[in-house]
């Protein structure tokens, strides 16, 4: 049985793993990194870092570092071999949560926990993204494991130790979220159960210390690398400055609470109904279920108080989430609750062949699909019949098992047409379009109009793209050089001095995006 479940693991991670081969690099964090890590490797840094000699000192160095290895390793930013350390920790936490769980959920509850999990959106989103998050809930699960294990006596004498390893891994990773969220979770638990005077035995001061002279000697080494400034920007506004009133991302309480139908998709129906019943009958719980509750509730209200907020953000919770869900499920065993749970999703891919038809048939596709990617949605409608036609009969494992096997090949048909969607989720094409036109351009350079993102193009171009936001600087500096001008079409759209003044150069439209060859007259 473990066998099966590690092969349905392993289905699971290669339907998904292709993605990588066939996107780009998204221009929000993705192609920054990247860029980041490129300056990092020029200028020989390995604790201060940069984006186009702006401190960025928003991240720890840890994820930074991974991709200097790759790069050191393959030769290139291999997206495949960077993505290996998102796809990887969400395996590894499925592997550690089915364990945990062991001792309430048998193998066949286990593994389909873990596929729910695995196909959550946002949960399924960070396993595909080169970001650290999905690194730093392994940390966090692992960090919670660890004192849960020292908390029902059934871990080794070295594991509170263990606790404060993880733990500071996460804060490695990620930042000061890593450390709040077990500690918050581990501390408001002991509260409940009246156990906080013995809050020593599971959290140990020798750990705490040797946490603290870890990161005392990182941040030495951050101050010797970056300086005073750079030091204050990392332990102070990236710490107080985004947990009130954040200069980032700052939204209001009730964030998290508004989005969770659509970030727990498409399971949001069963997570939500299992957890308020979980609560009414939780006369029953035991002790597992009663600190995945602690763990899930202080996690939201710790992330809601935090002003600086992002879907991402809450991804430590949703391991926590999934199982909860499922030792409810399998406790309480009201199938007359669940069944309806899966009705929705499972017509949702039903309709899923139907409504791609539709939109190619009116010329709505971003993509040309092909043979592959129409026998993908056939699929996936099929697996939604058999979901839906199983929720009526109440069969709720089978009816679930439906939805999984729809969102994986979901993910599977779109990595399949992603050179047509590259137009639109990275800026890789609109980079070979700019290089080829500095070819033909005499004694250029780079620049973009109120375009940002476009200044990591330089990841693509080996050269750096210089943001201008000006109107009259743009012309200025156009009357003086030959330039490759990158602009969002949208800006053409709004701004009508930009597109009348553009209105005498070569252009060339890449998805929402436009180049341009602007050429001194000869």
């Amino acid at each position: 049985m473990k066998n099966r479940k590690i092969l349905v693991f392993i289905i699971m991670a290669l339907l998904v793993y292709p993605l990588f081969f066939f996107r780009d690099l998204t221009p929000d964090n993705e192609l920054k990194y990247i860029s980041i890590v490129t300056e990092a490797l020029d200028k020989g840094n390995i604790f201060a870092f940069y984006n186009h000699g702006i401190p960025y000192a928003d991240k720890p160095p840890l994820y930074f570092w991974i991709i200097m290895m790759v790069k050191n390793i393959m030769g290139s930013y291999s997206v495949p071999a960077i993505g290996i350390f998102s796809l990887l920790p969400a395996l590894l936490i499925l592997i550690v949560m089915s364990r945990w769980s062991s001792s309430v959920l048998d193998e066949g509850d286990q593994t389909l926990a873990s596929g729910m999990l695995f196909t959550t959106a946002i949960f399924l989103g960070g396993g595909l993204v080169l970001r650290m998050d999905m690194l730093m809930t392994l940390f966090i699960v692992l960090a919670l494991f660890s004192f849960y294990r020292c908390y029902t006596e059934t871990g080794k004498s070295w594991e509170p130790y263990l606790v404060w390893v993880w733990i500071f891994l996460a804060l490695f990773t990620k930042g000061p979220l890593g450390i709040l969220i077990p500690l918050v979770s581990i501390v408001v638990f002991l509260a409940t159960e009246k156990k906080l005077s013995k809050i020593n035995q599971y959290l140990p001061i020798w750990g705490f210390l040797m946490v603290v002279g870890m990161a005392a000697t990182w941040l030495a080494l951050v101050y010797l690398e970056g300086g005073k400034d750079y030091l204050y920007n990392l332990t102070v506004k990236q710490t107080v400055g985004r947990g009130v009133n954040s200069f980032k991302h700052n939204r209001p309480f009730y964030y998290y609470f508004t989005g969770f139908l659509v970030n727990f998709l498409p399971w949001s129906l069963f997570y939500a109904s299992t957890f308020f019943l979980g609560i009414k009958n939780r006369k029953n719980a035991g002790v597992l279920e009663k600190f995945f509750r602690t763990v899930v509730i202080s996690t939201f209200v710790l992330l809601s108080i935090i002003s600086s907020k992002l879907e991402i953000y809450l991804l430590p919770v949703y391991p926590f989430v999934t199982f909860l869900s499922m030792i409810q499920f399998r406790r309480l065993a009201k199938e007359k609750y669940w069944k309806w749970c899966t009705a929705l999703p499972g017509l949702l891919l039903v309709l899923m062949f139907p409504g791609v038809l539709v939109a190619a048939f009116l010329d709505k596709l971003p993509f040309a699909g092909n043979v592959v990617f129409y026998s993908g949605m056939i699929l996936i409608s099929l697996l939604g019949v058999y979901s839906l036609l199983n929720a009526i009969k109440g069969d709720f494992k089978k009816s679930s098992w439906g939805i999984i096997g729809g969102m994986l090949f979901l993910i599977f048909s779109i990595s399949l047409t992603m050179d047509d969607l590259n137009n639109e989720i990275g800026l890789r094409v609109l980079a070979e379009k700019g290089n080829n036109l500095m070819a033909e351009t005499r004694e250029g350079s780079y620049y973009a109009f109120n375009f940002e993102k476009a200044e990591n193009m330089d990841v693509y171009l080996n050269e750096p793209v210089i943001n201008i936001r000006d109107i009259n600087i743009l012309k200025r500096v156009s009357g003086d050089k030959n330039m490759v001008l990158f602009v969002r079409k949208k800006d053409i759209k709004r701004n009508q001095k930009l597109k009348s003044f553009l209105s005498n150069f070569n252009k060339f439209e890449i998805g929402s995006n436009c180049v341009y060859q602007v050429s001194l007259p000869d």
